[in-house]
């Protein structure tokens, strides 16, 4: 592949378990906030060039399925969990069959969210409308709550714990909608749905 240098990148709070392994690689250790599922981001943080090329796991177990199975990869693992389900589990289900069919096989309490990827930030679905495809890792299946947003009190932790430093209720388009900012928000304010809209 003509590969010149290959980095392993890893959150600081795996440090310690680096230290137990005792192996000639070269790691590059990025701070905890930065979440290591978001390409974009990542790009941006490690100043990727047009030669680099950031891959992760699902990028390599696509290429063993591919070249060394010559097959395609029809099932994924997925993890599901939440406070509104009973017994929390990673599956193993096939590609693009209908998460309804997949919950019918949990407990779960009545009257449920079904969250996609990221409880910080992910989209609330309909699981009779989610197909299963390779962008869905997790589940999670959260007791229906209301929050009602406050007023913009102006405290400014958004623009603090944002991985770019901006303020989200100003709409940016570099937003990576990690879902922190509405982590913080004492007025629960929705701020990642305000981005998208």
């Amino acid at each position: 592949f003509n590969i010149n240098n290959i980095k392993l990148v890893i959150k600081n709070n795996y440090h310690d378990l680096l230290n137990d392994y005792k192996v000639d690689i070269s790691f590059l250790r990025i701070p905890d906030i930065y979440p290591l599922g978001q390409k974009k981001l990542l790009s941006k943080y490690l100043d990727i060039k047009d030669n680099d090329c950031l891959i992760d796991l699902d990028d390599i177990i696509d290429v063993i399925y591919d070249v060394i199975k010559n097959k395609k990869r029809l099932e994924e693992y997925i993890t599901i969990n939440g406070n509104a389900i009973l017994n929390p589990s990673v599956v193993k289900v096939k590609k693009y069959s209908y998460l309804n069919n997949l919950l019918t096989k949990f407990k779960l309490l009545d009257d449920y969210n079904v969250i996609i990827n990221n409880s910080l930030c992910g989209p609330i679905k309909d699981p009779k409308n989610v197909i299963i495809d390779s962008t869905i890792k997790g589940i999670i299946i959260n007791k229906k709550e209301v929050y009602k947003p406050n007023k913009c009190s102006k405290c400014g932790l958004c623009i603090n714990v944002c991985p770019i430093k901006i303020n989200p209720l100003e709409k940016n388009k570099k937003c990576t909608l990690c879902g922190l900012c509405n982590f913080v928000c004492p007025s629960n304010i929705n701020l990642v749905d305000e981005v998208q809209r």
